[in-house]
């Protein structure tokens, strides 16, 4: 876990807030050394243009957590843009001592499946979202945006 940057769950879980890979300082919010912040950015302009074919071209987000033993995570769902108050996505700068250093704040809302079945898992990997082996609640987000 980052201590500067904390990821966090709000809303009583229902949404996450996930901070981006920036860590160095005078450097721009999107050149980070895997490209994460452009991922990020990317998918939030595609969650804003609204249309169900551009919400169909975010990949799924799968949000786990450690539980602090060994290699064990926790599953705790899917996480979607969220774009329910503004954007989504800030850019803030932090300064902690090292000088100020841009990073992006982003606003996931959390999708729920009880079930994620492996068909959905092997055409994610053959990059088809839309496949019908797909959870019901990711299919209501890519209609209607939202959780």
């Amino acid at each position: 876990m980052e201590t500067e940057w904390p990821d966090r769950f709000v809303d009583k879980g229902s949404r996450f807030v996930y901070y981006g890979d920036q860590r160095r300082p005078g450097l721009s919010v999107l050149d980070t050394p895997r490209g994460g912040n452009r991922l990020l950015a990317r998918v939030f302009d595609l969650a804003a243009e609204g249309g169900v074919d551009d919400r169909a071209m975010i990949p799924p987000f799968f949000l786990f957590t450690k539980t602090g033993t060994g290699r064990d995570m926790i599953f705790h769902g899917l996480a979607v843009p969220s774009l329910i108050d503004g954007s989504g996505l800030l850019e803030t700068t932090r300064d902690f001592g090292k000088g100020a250093v841009s990073n992006f704040e982003a606003t996931f809302d959390v999708l729920r499946p009880r079930i994620i079945g492996r068909g959905w898992i092997d055409a994610l990997r053959l990059d088809e979202p839309l496949s019908d082996h797909g959870p019901a609640e990711w299919f209501k987000w890519l209609v209607l945006g939202h959780a």
